[in-house]
């Protein structure tokens, strides 16, 4: 059979041609079809703009989530502590603590400012007393 049949003739005549002389018309069927020079270019031309566009896109997604990060970072930071401080029942906290030694139990006790012992252990040898003058602790009565 031949590769191409009525070239010579306008194609809405061409198409009704071939559908009157047609054994069976099949609307539904699928096949490849050769582009022609120009749709080539059309495409090209069409799939550069949309990579185009969407580069651009992408570009201020990456910069809107820029300025979402740097928003939320702290606020997530923040909740992290919070949720760390609920499951331990307890705070991390830098401050001012007193040693209070106890000669006479040979321990050193660390206090907070509110009063409550942090933690306590045997004294040091550099921090033992060796002379005569009891210096320790006394309550204020």
């Amino acid at each position: 059979m031949d590769q191409r049949i009525l070239q010579d003739i306008p194609i809405d005549e061409r198409v009704k041609y071939i559908r009157e002389n047609a054994y069976k018309v099949d609307p539904k069927y699928t096949y490849t079809r050769e582009l022609e020079e120009g749709e080539l270019q059309e495409m090209q031309n069409v799939l550069s703009q949309n990579l185009i566009e969407i580069d651009a896109a992408e570009q201020v997604l990456k910069s809107a989530k820029e300025i979402y990060n740097a928003t939320v970072k702290p606020i997530k930071e923040h909740i992290k502590g919070s949720l760390q401080c609920i499951r331990t029942r307890s705070e991390e906290v830098t401050g001012e603590v007193f040693l209070i030694k106890d000669e006479h139990e040979q321990r050193m006790g660390i206090y907070s400012k509110e009063g409550v012992l942090l933690f306590e252990r045997s004294l040091l040898p550099e921090e033992k007393q060796y002379s005569i003058v009891d210096n320790t602790f006394k309550k204020a009565n």
